[in-house]
């Protein structure tokens, strides 16, 4: 009988933060989806933004951020719950000559 495998999977968003006031978007992040968000991966548009991000502020003209254009993505986590091999480490290669 063939067990069809599956991966763990995890609920997350991905969205960019957009300033109310002018509309740029400052970054774009992406975390777990549940009661309180956890950002995984915060892509900043501009190195020199990072202060101004991390406050939810608009760099360009310090509006407030908001999540916006924001998606549902499930994302794999872990080997497949039905193969075992993966669990195994492979073989160290041989030496010889």
């Amino acid at each position: 009988m063939a067990v069809a495998a599956r991966r763990v999977e995890e609920r997350g968003v991905r969205g960019d933060l957009v300033c109310g006031l002018c509309g740029r978007t400052a970054a774009r992040i992406e975390g777990s989806w549940g009661a309180r968000f956890v950002p995984r991966t915060i892509r900043i548009a501009d190195a020199e933004h990072e202060a101004a991000v991390r406050r939810l502020r608009c760099p360009h003209c310090r509006g407030y951020l908001t999540l916006d254009n924001h998606e549902e993505v499930y994302i794999p986590r872990g080997p497949l719950l039905d193969d075992h091999a993966s669990l195994v480490p492979p073989p160290s290669p041989e030496g010889g000559g």
